[in-house]
């Protein structure tokens, strides 16, 4: 017998081995411009319009992102939740999409850089042909959680919001 519930050790090994409460993800990762065609698939990554996104990150920080990316410093992974068969929600990223989307787009002029100062005033089509070559090269990396098939939509949505608040414990606000 367990010594906080009247269920016993074997009940709680068998309902932990059904998997029933358990989370199915998978890790990915994707190339930057292959992220940016796949979000212009309908119904690929469901995204509100850029203009109508809330955004949160300044253009310094957004430029820090694609300055990690050019100097391959690790960018935490993106996480979503998968609504149907590759059909994705974002859980945690929206910023991060964001900021590459933009900056894919030459809508993002680089600025407050650190390592890569001489890059300051750059969109993306103006970065030196080596630098932007590189650049494509590079990846992010995504977890898709995945909901069991037995879940109810109740379930799913819990889910997804367990997800996001465990993603944001002990952040002073939530991620993006």
């Amino acid at each position: 017998m367990n010594n906080f519930t009247n269920t016993s050790d074997a009940e709680l090994n068998a309902l932990y081995e059904s998997g029933e409460r358990r989370v199915l993800n998978e890790f990915n990762r994707i190339k930057l411009p292959e992220l940016v065609e796949a979000l212009k698939k309908p119904g690929y990554v469901n995204l509100p319009p850029l203009h109508q996104r809330m955004v949160l990150w300044d253009s310094v920080q957004q430029s820090r992102l694609i300055e990690s990316f050019i100097t391959n410093i690790p960018v935490p992974p993106m996480v979503f939740y998968e609504q149907e068969h590759k059909s994705y929600e974002v859980i945690d990223g929206l910023e991060r999409i964001s900021t590459i989307q933009a900056f894919y787009k030459n809508q993002l002029k680089l600025n407050g850089l650190e390592l890569w100062s001489e890059l300051n005033r750059c969109t993306y089509a103006e970065l030196p042909w080596k630098v932007r070559t590189a650049l494509d090269r590079r990846s992010i990396s995504y977890i898709v959680i995945i909901a069991p098939i037995e879940s109810t939509s109740a379930e799913a949505l819990y889910l997804k919001q367990l997800a996001f608040e465990r993603l944001n414990i002990g952040r002073a606000y939530p991620c993006y």
